[in-house]
């Protein structure tokens, strides 16, 4: 032999399979078998993740308590106001139509009672909205 090394090639060609498994899980708790190998890791951890998760639904609790105190809040005041306006144009439309100028008490008098039942209007649609959700 001259000192040439053959090398010996195979004519099938090879294969190989690979397998991919995807597990996806939603929401602040993971599955069963997931808690389980948490805790066989760090002990404890799957009573944790439970606290944890009881710790930010009474958070998002309190937020949306707040939020709809505030909106009732801001919708009586915004009744309250209204409603102040409007009679104070009222009278003081009364007060210029004693005062010998009809045409403009009117005016005032008509710019108050329309505050009045745009206030109403608004209320009913809100109200109404408010139940059809």
């Amino acid at each position: 032999m001259s000192g040439k090394i053959k090398k010996k090639t195979s004519s099938t060609p090879s294969k190989s399979i690979s397998t991919s498994v995807t597990s996806i899980f939603s929401g602040p708790i993971p599955p069963p078998e997931i808690m389980r190998q948490y805790n066989q890791i760090i002990p404890g951890s799957a009573e944790r993740i439970l606290k944890m998760a009881e710790k930010e639904q009474d958070h998002r609790h309190e937020i949306e308590d707040r939020l709809i105190k505030s909106e009732i809040l801001n919708t009586r005041l915004g009744l309250i106001f209204g409603f102040i306006i409007g009679i104070t144009g009222i009278i003081c439309g009364s007060i210029v139509i004693m005062h010998g100028n009809n045409v403009g008490g009117s005016v005032i008098s008509a710019t108050g009672i329309s505050i009045l039942v745009g206030l109403f209007i608004r209320r009913t649609k809100h109200t109404k909205y408010t139940k059809d959700k």
